[in-house]
């Protein structure tokens, strides 16, 4: 299964694609952290902002 047939089924509103982009933020900073391009104390705080964000902009009703 692809990333796009996943996140497709989010579908298309604005708490989706706020959704989505958080997801999508949070593997680019795996996949920084298995490269080593990012420390644990950068990753913290890099999902903190994300969860911030994410709760802020796409999941306040």
């Amino acid at each position: 299964m692809s990333y796009r047939s996943i996140l497709s089924r989010m579908g298309d509103s604005k708490e989706a694609r706020a959704a989505r982009t958080a997801f999508l933020a949070v593997e680019g900073l795996f996949t920084l952290r298995i490269w080593g391009a990012e420390d644990s104390a950068d990753l913290q705080s890099q999902l903190d902002d994300i969860e911030a964000m994410l709760l802020s902009d796409g999941a306040r009703n």
